[in-house]
């Protein structure tokens, strides 16, 4: 349950590319071979994502193939393969600049939603969510993570001054909060 041997394929691949450069070169030499290994890496992703659902055990031995997958892609693909050309191409590129806000956004959206109806929501609702995460996505991208990522704007210590801030005003709420016995006279 701790997807132990997802993160240790990652973090071999991470080791091997530092520490054995002579290797990669031998191992990513090969076009033909580059672009066999990435082309079946995403044929893995992608069935993956046709052919698992809801029956399907996971986290168990079938997590490996999208893992595998993945893991082909990061060791093969380049600009030169149709795979790399493929995730380099500007939509790709965009996507995964918003994928960690579209991320954010898109549980509390299918939540809610899922909350507030009497059944379960429909194909054509779930697309209309997930259009709306990624246009939220956009927005929160341009307008809170792009300008945060701006050094010039948000340097380290300003960056530590809100975090120190933060977290000391949510330890006073939390104090206060414990000796007032979780503020009671919240709800009339």
């Amino acid at each position: 349950h701790s997807s132990f041997w997802e993160i240790a394929i990652g973090a071999l691949i991470a080791f091997y590319f530092i520490y054995k450069t002579e290797h990669v070169d031998f191992l990513t030499k090969s076009r033909s071979g580059n672009e066999i290994c990435s082309g079946f890496g995403l044929i893995l992703i992608g069935y993956s994502i046709v052919a698992f659902n809801a029956d399907t055990p996971f986290p168990s031995i079938y997590a490996l193939l999208p893992t595998v997958g993945t893991a082909l892609i990061i060791i093969f693909a380049s600009p030169q393969t149709v795979v790399g050309q493929l995730l380099c191409s500007r939509i790709m590129v965009g996507i995964g600049l918003i994928s960690y806000s579209a991320y954010l956004w898109h549980q509390p959206l299918y939540v809610f939603t899922r909350h507030t109806r009497l059944e379960e929501p429909g194909t054509a609702l779930l697309l209309l969510l997930a259009a709306l995460s990624l246009g939220l996505a956009y927005i929160s991208w341009h307008f809170i993570e792009a300008p945060f990522r701006n050094r010039e704007t948000f340097t380290r210590k300003t960056i530590f001054r809100f975090a120190a801030a933060g977290s000391l005003f949510f330890i006073i709420l939390g104090i206060v909060g414990h000796k007032k016995d979780g503020f009671p006279r919240r709800f009339n």
